[in-house]
């Protein structure tokens, strides 16, 4: 056991009283005492969001507040004047880096699919594009970077993909990707459009030239490039180039352009001077990111995902290949050190190139899918977006490794309390971590990394041990709650798809609830391995240890079609001792909860919109309470006897709080965005909801 937890706990001796039931309450938080505010009214008594611990940024705030999440890095931007990084997500966030600190600042609301970052040093704004790719206002947010928070957004007038800067003119031009194809540009003074400049359909690339003063856009529709003066904002030349170009880099010592046309498998070199074709190189098969070293004066094309064809810039002629990680579809030059960095999306990894000798220097391995990549050339420094696990990885070029990795998102999804020292353990399936919370100071103080998807967790008092079902790994992880270290690995046989989990305290048994192959498989709490398969109903997603006549009770929602169902299993003999029909045809997020002073069985039926009442004695739905919403998860509040239940809508909030003697809705309690878990802590008498939208964990209480 965690002896350390139990000091933290008895440092402070704290107790209230609440309904007849004596609770330590935490320290810091108001104690959890129905009636307090001598308001004696169900919705009172029912509490309220009294804190919300962002996951990601460790952070306690104040009431329901809803953290940024930065789930999805991609895009980023970074800030040469105050040393930040600006990275944009799919949660509709940037995140902000502190280049000193390498360490998570906030994470800052904007539009809908931001799929670009750019900072202008000039105003010390960072600009982005919000595509409202499926759906939405396309606009352009404009962060204060003193501030950090979004001064404006900017109307476009269609989906905004790509952004360049002119600081000397104090313009931002942004290609809106439609048909027609528009260049909307802002004034960096106003941040208000002061041109709307047709350019052929489906503008993909924009780039600002130093050295002539102008912008080039290459278009995907018409195979061309169309040149814009940034000073009187007209179109001054239109420039056929290849099939279908996309990126494009700028020589900023000629002020040469080179564009890559993806289908025609060519580099269509314009001279900055004439406007006019001047070369087509070609670099191989399947050219699809470019960068310019302007150290060396070479330019890099990644050819094939497999290959970097190195252009001299001189003589506009193929000057050496080299080798990279498979699937390599980004690049980024630091010309301080001469190190190019091509990162691969699909091999999660990054291969570092000598740009002195141009052969690789090292490969290094990435989190999961990197779609973004940033360069502090101060500091020698690159910031890569891992978009599938939810960080950034900070790699220190000279010394060829990565140095830290910062997370920027977070995914709560279930939650387990050891009731024993208090500490919680949120599993998180988009990172497959378990991140443990000292229930006392609400705090994350470590974060265990687990199997595939992990989706449900239970805490086993007998031997202080969590464990943690995978559905991806098709195994349980055990954690020891003394070392929070993971001891062992339960593989379930049979490709399984273990989904839930409930301990049974009568006999030290795990069980586990497999969807895939429609049973219950059950692990000795002793030896950690599996006893035997119970076969039960269809694709079974929920389940739950009754202690007062030792049965469990097991969710079917039949998924895939059949007969839904609650099956009744003697946790004596594991034998099924009833089955209960719970309707017919597609079902989805079925929950389970025990009232402990009544007995009853209440199941969460996402499908009905609904929650059902199972008699224990007699194994029948005595009642139905009906809902506004889809439940998704639900629980009981021992301390005053209600039943919460979270709101499984899309991008729902809050949740129904269910008195149990009248079966009615007594009060609705705002919380983080998309509730997926709830559970009650006896030993401090608090609920907690994990939040999966919004990265965080709310905790609920009864207000002071």
């Amino acid at each position: 056991m965690r002896r350390e937890g139990l000091g933290r706990l008895t440092s402070a001796v704290l107790t209230v009283v609440m309904l007849g039931v004596v609770w330590p309450a935490a320290a810091g938080h108001p104690v959890p005492m129905r009636g307090m505010t001598g308001d004696t009214s169900p919705a009172a008594a029912a509490g309220a969001v009294i804190d919300t611990l962002d996951l990601t940024n460790n952070t306690l705030l104040p009431g329901n507040a809803l953290p940024g999440d930065g789930f999805g890095p991609g895009a980023t931007a970074f800030d040469s004047v105050n040393g930040d990084l600006y990275t944009a997500d799919y949660s509709n966030n940037v995140s902000v880096i502190d280049g000193a600190t390498e360490r998570l600042v906030t994470t800052i609301p904007v539009g809908a699919d931001p799929v670009a970052v750019a900072f202008d040093p000039a105003n010390g704004f960072v600009y982005v594009a919000d595509s409202a790719f499926f759906g939405g206002a396309p606009n352009v947010a404009v962060i204060d970077t003193a501030e950090q928070k979004v001064l404006t957004f900017v109307p476009v007038q269609s989906q905004p993909m790509a952004i360049a800067i002119d600081p000397e003119n104090g313009r931002v031009f942004v290609a809106d990707d439609e048909d027609p194809g528009n260049v909307s540009v802002l004034s960096g003074t106003t941040n208000k459009v002061i041109a709307t400049l047709a350019v052929g359909w489906d503008p993909q690339a924009i780039a600002f030239d130093p050295v002539n003063g102008l912008v080039y856009v290459s278009d995907w529709g018409p195979d061309e490039v169309s040149v814009i003066n940034a000073v009187t904002l007209e179109v001054v030349a239109t420039v056929p180039v290849g099939s279908s170009p996309r990126p494009l880099v700028v020589d900023t010592a000629s002020g040469d352009v080179y564009v890559v046309d993806i289908f025609a498998n060519r580099v269509t070199v314009i001279d900055g001077a004439t406007n006019r074709v001047m070369a087509r190189l070609d670099p191989g098969v399947d050219p699809e990111a470019i960068a310019f070293d302007a150290s060396n004066g070479r330019v890099y094309v990644v050819c094939g995902g497999s290959r970097i064809t190195v252009i001299d810039s001189a003589t506009d002629r193929r000057d050496g290949s080299i080798p990279v990680v498979a699937g390599t579809d980004l690049l980024a030059v630091d010309p301080a050190r001469e190190l190019v960095y091509a990162v691969s999306y699909y091999s999660d990894a990054l291969t570092l190139i000598d740009g002195k000798t141009d052969r690789v220097a090292m490969t290094l391995a990435l989190g999961s899918f990197p779609d973004g990549i940033g360069i502090d050339s101060k500091n020698g420094l690159a910031f890569v977006a891992d978009g599938g696990s939810n960080d950034v990885k900070v790699i220190d070029g000279s010394a060829d490794k990565v140095v830290r990795t910062i997370v920027v998102g977070s995914k709560p999804y279930a939650v387990a309390v050891d009731s024993v020292d208090n500490f919680l353990y949120v599993t998180d399936p988009i990172r497959d971590h378990v991140d443990v919370i000292n229930g006392a100071a609400d705090k994350v103080v470590t974060t265990i990394r687990v199997g595939a998807d992990p989706d449900a967790a239970v805490f086993d008092r007998s031997n202080g041990r969590v464990y943690v079902a995978c559905t991806g790994s098709s195994a349980v992880s055990v954690i020891n709650t003394g070392t929070d270290r993971v001891v062992a690995t339960i593989p379930i046989p049979n490709d399984v798809l273990p989904s839930a989990i409930a301990y049974d305290s009568r006999n030290g048994n795990l069980y586990v609830a497999d969807a895939g192959n429609n049973n219950v498989t059950v692990i000795s709490g002793a030896t950690d391995k599996i006893v035997r398969n119970i076969v039960e109903g269809s694709h079974p997603g929920t389940i739950v240890f009754d202690r007062a006549n030792g049965d469990l009770y097991v969710g079917n929602p039949a998924t895939y079609g059949g007969t839904s169902s609650v099956v009744v299993i003697d946790g004596a003999t594991d034998l099924v001792v009833a089955t209960i029909p719970e309707g017919s045809g597609y079902q989805f997020d079925f929950a389970l909860a025990l009232d402990p002073a009544s007995g009853l069985v209440y199941l969460a039926n996402g499908s009905g919109a609904n929650v059902t009442v199972i008699d224990p004695v007699t194994n029948r739905n005595v009642a139905t309470i009906a809902l506004p919403f889809s439940p998704k998860a639900i629980a009981f509040d021992r301390g005053n006897g209600y039943l919460y239940v979270t709101n499984g809508d899309y991008q729902a909030s809050d949740l129904a709080v269910i008195d149990p003697v009248t079966d009615a809705i007594v009060s609705t309690i705002s919380v983080g965005v998309q509730p997926t878990g709830i559970t009650f802590d006896r030993v401090n008498g608090f609920l907690y909801v994990t939040n999966f939208d919004s990265g965080s964990v709310s905790i609920l209480g009864a207000p002071a």
